[in-house]
């Protein structure tokens, strides 16, 4: 697992997102003196404070900001490799909820396929606020936030495998976080 890719958006020095990618092995960030490398390295430490960007040129007076106030936030996309995904559902022990489109044999052919999924490679993308995991999504599936309904799936500890549940719930009844 690395970070192919990051946004930071609102924390310290960084205003807008822009997208900065990853390779796989050694990457290193340069730049001159009080240009964002400690503000990078906080926000991708997923431990930072909500500190609004300011600068001179976004709040030429003090205690004046020319943007709404908003939360910090970072997204962040890792590169899986096949099999790791279903890997760290079935350590986490815990049943989890995936967003369905339809419902009957659509949702068992749809959670057959999410499993397919898990063993290939793929990209999770996480968001984050000041100290809180706000939502995870495989690239490959898409953020599916219009979705009404959720299915379940547990881990058989024993056999070391993920199992779906074949129930339908509606979103909003469940507690537990959806992929």
């Amino acid at each position: 697992m690395y970070i192919t890719k990051f946004q930071i958006q609102g924390y310290k020095s960084y205003l807008a997102p822009k997208e900065v990618a990853l390779t796989p092995g050694f990457n290193v960030i340069v730049g001159q003196n009080n240009a964002g490398k400690t503000a990078l390295v906080e926000a991708l430490s997923l431990h930072f404070d909500n500190k609004l960007h300011t600068s001179m040129k976004t709040s030429p007076e003090r205690g004046i900001s020319l943007h709404d106030p908003f939360l910090s936030t970072v997204e962040i996309t890792f590169q899986l490799a096949a099999g790791e995904v279903e890997q760290l559902f079935i350590n986490s022990g815990s049943e989890f909820y995936v967003p369905v489109i339809g419902g009957g044999p659509d949702m068992v052919k749809e959670a057959a396929n999410f499993l397919e999924q898990l063993h290939q490679s793929s990209r999770l993308k996480c968001i984050y606020r000041p100290n809180s995991f706000v939502s995870a999504y495989l690239e490959s599936v898409g953020e599916l936030a219009a979705v009404a309904m959720l299915t379940r799936f547990k881990v058989n500890i024993p056999q070391q495998q993920l199992e779906h549940a074949q129930s339908l719930h509606p979103r909003g009844s469940v507690t537990s976080e959806a992929l």
